[in-house]
């Protein structure tokens, strides 16, 4: 039987755990998902948590983390135009969702090639506008209570 050269699914992932967890050897495992007992092995040993159990999510997580970290090493993702458009764009008000859209990647990617290339990038407008909407309430709220103050202070109509 011809093995798989591909890396572990999530639903690869959870079948593993759930024969882990009903008693079946790595090597039935390995059976199941046409994988051989040693890359099995080690997908368990990688991916153990504290109480020595594997879990699924936390697996897929750590490899989906590690893949993207080794890839972003690798390669280079953004010429050194694009890295300056994309900080223009920054400056300028555009999200970084919508950056990571235009690029079709994800916010996690861009985040990690600016920090990496040492490039500065402001806060993302969304959370600029919510911190000047709270200052503008701050304010309103202040001169609300000091109106309160000077209404208590007056003496009544005689």
């Amino acid at each position: 039987m011809k093995r798989i050269k591909r890396p572990f699914t999530l639903e690869d992932r959870k079948i593993i755990e759930q024969m882990l967890n009903d008693g079946f050897s790595q090597k039935e495992i390995g059976e199941k998902l046409n994988r051989c007992r040693a890359l099995i092995s080690r997908e368990i040993n990688r991916h153990l948590n504290e109480e020595k159990k594997y879990n699924a999510l936390t697996a897929n997580r750590a490899a989906h983390r590690t893949r993207t970290d080794t890839n972003i090493k690798k390669r280079r993702l953004f010429s050194d135009e694009e890295l300056k458009e994309i900080k223009n764009g920054l400056e300028s008000g555009i999200s970084m969702s919508n950056l990571a859209k235009k690029y079709h990647t994800s916010y996690y990617i861009i985040s990690k090639v600016l920090g990496k290339s040492g490039v500065e990038y402001p806060i993302d407008q969304k959370v600029a506008n919510i911190e000047s909407k709270i200052d503008a309430l701050t304010t309103q709220f202040e001169l609300i209570i000091e109106l309160i103050q000077e209404i208590k202070n007056v003496p009544p109509n005689s």
